[in-house]
């Protein structure tokens, strides 16, 4: 059985020629090594502390999402009557309902050419999105509104599909929103 060395000068002196050379080497040569050792200790946690940061502020940006501007109660409910108003047009036009289609205007309209459309059409599926309101004061506003509609011509058969936009202006009478027809409009 083999000697166990007595200390760690024994045991270095028992490694081959040039592996302990760096050991005999004067202080200067062992402050450089030690240095350099710290700063790579030093970058290696710098690394690691930036690299935790950035998972940090990677996951906190993924977990909120940026919020859309919140809607006033007053703009949700302007639109939401608005809506309204356009839905029961909609439902006049779909059911062929004169009463129902005037009704949703400020004044008394004659209606002679949406009877003549309905002479010729059967309207099949038709709805409507308000893509913007503009209010022009407490009683008056402008929505920019878009039709999807579905069509039958009554005389062919064929069928289509339509895609329009235009500004319908509202108007507030004894606390109802109501369309002004298109000759009201400024």
């Amino acid at each position: 059985m083999s000697q166990s060395p007595q200390s760690h000068l024994d045991a270095i002196s028992q490694f081959p020629p040039g592996v302990s050379g760096c050991l005999d080497a004067g202080p200067e040569v062992m402050a450089r090594l030690n240095n350099s050792t710290r700063f790579m200790g030093v970058l290696w946690r710098a690394g690691m502390v930036i690299g935790i940061l950035l998972i940090l502020f990677i996951n906190l940006g993924a977990a909120a999402p940026p919020q859309p501007s919140p809607v006033s109660p007053a703009a949700a409910n302007l639109r939401t009557s608005l809506q309204n108003v356009l839905y029961t047009l909609r439902d006049a036009i779909l059911q062929k309902d004169f009463d129902k289609y005037v009704s949703v205007y400020a004044r008394r309209i004659r209606g002679n050419q949406m009877v003549r459309y309905w002479d010729r059409f059967d309207t099949l599926k038709k709805e409507v999105a308000i893509d913007k309101i503009e209010v022009i004061d407490p009683n008056n506003a402008v929505a920019l509104v878009t039709w999807h509609t579905k069509t039958k011509d009554l005389r062919t058969g064929k069928v289509s599909s339509d895609t329009d936009s235009e500004r319908i202006m509202f108007t507030r009478k004894n606390g109802k929103w109501l369309i002004l027809p298109d000759e009201d409009m400024p």
